[in-house]
């Protein structure tokens, strides 16, 4: 659900994180049952080159603040960068999903693939 607006906000508020972009900085809270810690690191990566990263926690949320290295952004910007966060957010937690999912599935291959260096 879309916090204000019919088109895409500045402000995007789920049930599980909380995106704000506003002035120079975007400010995005994540629940730690939404998506771990090492996930929120590696969504980050993805903006090393263009913002001063800044990674935090207090129970029970991640924290993180991303300030553009270059000019400050502007509407438009903000919009987009939203917008991104968003769906790399998403495709976080769906890669954690598959990848506990599978787990077994992947134990039993790793498994069977030694097997024969057992014997």
């Amino acid at each position: 659900c879309w916090s204000t607006h019919n088109t895409v906000p500045e402000t995007v508020m789920k049930d599980k994180y909380t995106i704000k972009s506003k002035g120079e900085s975007t400010r995005v809270k994540i629940s730690c049952d939404y998506l771990s810690l090492d996930q929120a690191h590696k969504v980050c990566y993805k903006y090393l080159d263009e913002y001063h990263i800044e990674i935090s926690e207090t129970p029970g949320f991640t924290n993180v603040g991303l300030t553009p290295i270059q000019a400050p952004l502007d509407k438009a910007e903000r919009i987009l960068l939203t917008k991104r966060l968003t769906n790399d957010l998403i495709e976080a937690r769906t890669r954690e999903i598959v990848h506990t999912e599978t787990k077994n599935i992947r134990d039993l291959i790793i498994a069977k693939a030694f097997f024969h260096l057992s014997k």
